[in-house]
């Protein structure tokens, strides 16, 4: 029988003159060439069984091969790896990755595996070194192969860890591929807005690093350096950038992703990107436009994706700046309708609908919606979903003068305020509690790990990406209240110059009802 060429090549890996020579092993009975077309077989299947059978063959093979060849010990040791992942010891496989190339060398069919095992087990100083080979091998083929959510992912676990160093080595491996201007425009922005922030962090930071502000589009990162003094150094390049309500940047990030969006338009994700674009832009007409078809009766929100469901988020958001409350919060009540045991993502959308009702003054209607949010996020939801409900539990009670109820609710915002500082302080003011909202913001402004986003919630409401309702609680106005607040955000940040407030967050989101709650 004539044998393929992929079993010529196993055969040949075995390094033996003929089967008769072959001495009986963990497989009696079967010859070489036998062992070879196991090999083959087991590799060809649908499902690689790698502990039952790939790695057993491989390392029948070494056993009988008087000299193995480093082919032949790669291969075992590749299943072996492999097999350690099909049974979840990820320790162990990143162990013997580490084992097999210390001896042989680095291998690249190792190298976006290694980078996940070492990202998922904090290997951070391995993964990061990954990064940069990768980087640079085969002009950068693998990095541009790479998922860019694990490198953000690994970026997250630097900055946990104070790992400026890593992350410094990792974003500057990155821009010095060759395949940087090819990558992902995420990626390419990511780098400038880590490198900077390293700077920024070891006040470092010179007008000649200004060059890298060439990379970004991302107006919400961009609106952040303009706020954080440890941008000072770069402000003034920045502005200039940036022009007056960040046009340049938004026009910028509207133009790519429409572009990302045309080239692949079932793509959930850069529809959503898009759609977000269009906000900040203040382009409400054409985002309502683009979502035409989510508004089509008895579309069916369960067949969306996570990606997909966030242009439905924004297109309520649209509906609702256009004066359209209606539509908008009906939106939000298709997409928190879908079972969450099916959809993890509901979380989301059974919160904001909530909330969405308590913008428009429609409290009592809100209260019962956050009973159902209230169930979801208590099983799919993260800290920062628990307070959103707790939150506007006690806005909506004190707002219906249940002031009985807001102590209870109060007292959960307390508890995760180190979880959700951007969430509290809102909510603090809305329950009528200025003074713990105060505390609260001195607490997260005081806290490397909070500072970023305090600076960002004490900001005038010009300064908002997108549309907000007015209903909505203003935390900038406690500057005003507290000369203790406003002495230590002015050490690390400014009030950004109302210039640069983003066009979508000029526009307001007007209540379809009263002051008072008319939902009964």
């Amino acid at each position: 029988m004539k044998r393929t060429a992929k079993l010529l090549v196993i055969t040949a890996a075995l390094g033996l003159a003929s089967p008769a020579t072959a001495e009986p092993g963990d497989f009696p009975g079967i010859d070489d060439p036998k062992l070879a077309k196991a090999i083959e077989e087991a590799a060809n299947r649908p499902q690689r069984r790698y502990c039952a059978e790939l790695a057993p063959l491989w390392a029948e093979a070494v056993k009988r091969s008087k000299s193995p060849p480093a082919g032949l010990m790669l291969m075992s040791a590749n299943t072996n790896v492999l097999c350690a992942i099909e049974e979840e010891r990820y320790e162990d496989a990143s162990s013997l990755i580490v084992r097999t190339e210390a001896k042989f060398g680095q291998q690249s069919f190792f190298d976006r595996l290694a980078l996940a095992l070492h990202a998922h087990l904090q290997e951070l100083d391995l993964a990061v070194a990954r990064v940069g080979a990768i980087a640079q091998k085969d002009q950068g083929a693998a990095l541009a192969e790479t998922d860019p959510v694990m490198l953000f992912q690994l970026n997250s676990s630097l900055v946990r860890a104070k790992r400026a160093d890593l992350r410094e080595a990792m974003w500057s491996a990155i821009k010095a591929s060759p395949v940087f201007p090819e990558l992902d425009p995420d990626v390419r922005g990511g780098t400038a807005i880590n490198l900077l922030g390293v700077k920024a962090e070891m006040a470092s930071l010179t007008p000649a690093d200004a060059a890298l502000l060439d990379l970004l589009t991302n107006s919400s990162a961009y609106a952040g350096m303009l706020a954080d003094r440890r941008y000072a150094a770069i402000w003034p390049l920045m502005e200039e950038r940036a022009g007056d309500g960040l046009a340049r940047l938004i026009d910028a990030d509207v133009k790519l992703n429409t572009e990302r969006y045309e080239a692949s338009p079932d793509d959930g994700r850069r529809l959503s990107n898009l759609g977000y674009a269009l906000l900040q832009a203040g382009k409400i007409s054409e985002l309502i436009d683009l979502t035409a078809r989510y508004r089509e009766k008895d579309f069916d929100y369960s067949q969306l994706t996570e990606d997909g469901t966030w242009i439905v988020n924004y297109m309520a958001i649209a509906l609702r700046a256009a004066g359209r409350q209606k539509e908008g919060i009906a939106a939000l009540e298709g997409l928190a309708s879908v079972d969450p045991d099916a959809h993890s993502w509901v979380v989301n959308y059974v919160i904001n609908h909530a909330i969405a009702l308590g913008e428009d003054n429609q409290h009592a209607a809100a209260l019962k919606a956050l009973d159902r949010a209230q169930q979801v996020a208590d099983e799919h939801g993260s800290a920062y979903a628990r307070a959103l409900v707790a939150g506007q539990r006690a806005c909506s009670h004190n707002k219906l003068g249940h002031a009985d109820q807001v102590p209870e609710q109060i007292a959960v915002l307390e508890g995760l305020r180190a979880d959700a500082p951007s969430a509290v302080i809102g909510y603090a003011m809305c329950a009528g509690r200025d003074d713990l909202a105060i505390a609260w913001a001195r607490e997260a402004l005081a806290k490397e790990s909070s500072r970023k986003t305090m600076i960002g919630i004490l900001q005038p409401a010009y300064m908002r990406d997108k549309p907000t309702s007015v209903t909505d609680q203003e935390p900038y106005r406690l500057l005003a209240k507290s000369p203790e607040l406003a002495s230590e955000f002015e050490k690390v940040a400014r009030v950004v110059p109302e210039r640069f407030a983003p066009l979508g967050g000029r526009l307001p989101i007007v209540p379809s009802v009263g002051a008072t709650d008319l939902a009964r």
